[in-house]
């Protein structure tokens, strides 16, 4: 879980882009964290992340892809799926 703080805001209000993969880069396993830097990411957006939100994590290795979903709390919100390989 990780709440949403005011540095990881942009100027519009939204939670910045750098900052949803250090959200990923903290979800992967120690094992996969340290083959970084990956050849390929992907980060598909979903719905914004604002202020003050809490967000959590889930990882999957899945065709040999790195997986890190973001998403809500409550897990009622996708926030942004991110694939490295």
């Amino acid at each position: 879980m990780y709440k949403v703080q005011r540095r990881d805001i942009d100027v519009i209000g939204h939670m910045h882009n750098l900052y949803y993969l250090d959200l990923a880069y903290e979800a992967l396993p120690d094992e996969i964290y340290s083959k970084r830097p990956f050849d390929n990411i992907r980060v598909m957006y979903k719905k914004e992340i604002k202020f003050g939100e809490t967000v959590k994590c889930k990882y999957a290795l899945e065709n040999d892809r790195n997986i890190v979903v973001i998403e809500s709390e409550d897990g009622k919100i996708l926030h942004a799926i991110i694939e490295l390989w």
